[in-house]
């Protein structure tokens, strides 16, 4: 579970990163701002650029992937007559509210990261 979460978390980074050309060009255009116009302008350009949506793409997928696999372990119970400790569908559903948690943590580390730049900047 330590290598999906690694591997999640540095393309999430990798997608949610917008490309040099575009930093550059949101960081001339905002050079006197405030705390929250330079939060609201980090948003933007981290959500709104073309490798925003493969991050997307890609936390949707996990979150699809994490849910068919137990859905397969609980079918491979049933054929087997195997007692779960847990219910593979509650085990699931954490695992996918953890994910989705990470996945929020990267999202609003990369905006306030961000936003701390444009601020040093002027």
């Amino acid at each position: 579970m330590w290598v999906m979460a690694i591997i999640l978390g540095g393309l999430m980074i990798f997608f949610l990163t917008p490309s040099p050309k575009e930093a550059e060009k949101d960081f001339q255009q905002n050079s006197n701002m405030g705390l929250s116009v330079a939060i609201k302008a980090s948003f933007i350009s981290t959500t709104v650029h073309r490798k925003a949506i493969f991050a997307l793409l890609l936390f949707t997928v996990s979150l699809i992937v994490i849910w068919w696999s137990h859905l397969q372990i609980e079918l491979y119970n049933v054929a087997h007559g195997v007692r779960p400790l847990i219910d593979p569908t509650v085990q699931a559903t954490s695992y996918m509210v953890g994910t989705t948690i990470y996945a929020l943590v990267i999202y609003l580390f990369l905006i306030f990261k961000r936003a701390i730049k444009i601020l040093k900047i002027r």
